[in-house]
């Protein structure tokens, strides 16, 4: 068996073990991911215990997200898609600014990750590294979450996992199976780190809002 066909059987095996993963290989340098909305300082999956045990006291006291194997759910109202924080006395303009600003630390390019929607609604594009582990491998993910803001109140709609990727080592990133993203995140039992993960975002940008009247 010459070269070639080894190495040609060796990348297929491969690929077989990664399984959902789609044949699609992102480009490892340039197009691994897009640079200007990678979060610099959201907390990653190697530090998902500290994470927990760092958030534990303000996490534990506020409405959560949950993750399933159907999707996301939360403690608050399951009926709902979303969750509300009241801010009793502060304006939702001031909360928005804070928000935004403390967004901009966590970001390379802000500017290209959070967006206006309206007055009073915002988007954010973010593509995280190293969030949990699928059979062994580190995963990222790009995900867009909106928040709405009263006068009072903030509002986070369940986050929208756009896709998931795999660093494989050996072929680059692989994209996981858009269309079973939950089952995939529940295959490994990455529930609890993928919603702690997004509760831990949701906590530093309430602490951030809850400043906003102390200009």
């Amino acid at each position: 068996m010459n070269v070639i066909n080894v190495k040609t059987l060796a990348l297929y095996a491969i690929s077989l073990l990664l399984l959902p993963i789609t044949t699609n290989a992102q480009n490892n340098v340039n197009g691994k991911r897009p640079d200007s909305v990678i979060i610099s300082r959201l907390p990653k999956l190697g530090n998902a215990s500290d994470i927990l045990r760092n958030s534990r006291s303000n996490i534990d006291k506020e409405p959560k997200f949950l993750v399933t194997s159907n999707g996301f759910s939360n403690t608050q109202n399951n009926k709902r898609n979303f969750i509300v924080y009241e801010f009793t006395g502060l304006k939702a303009s001031d909360m928005k600014f804070s928000i935004i600003s403390k967004l901009t630390t966590m970001f390379k390019s802000p500017k290209d990750a959070i967006h206006t929607i309206s007055d009073n609604i915002i988007s954010v594009e973010g593509y995280s590294s190293n969030v949990f582990r699928y059979n062994g491998y580190s995963c990222d993910i790009l995900f867009n979450l909106t928040i709405e803001f009263k006068d009072g109140k903030i509002r986070y709609n369940y986050p929208v996992i756009k896709q998931i990727y795999v660093d494989s080592g050996v072929i680059g990133m692989l994209r996981l199976d858009s269309s079973k993203t939950f089952q995939t995140i529940a295959e490994n039992n990455n529930e609890q780190i993928v919603a702690n993960y997004f509760n831990s975002i949701v906590s530093d940008l309430n602490t951030a809002a809850k400043t906003s009247d102390s200009w």
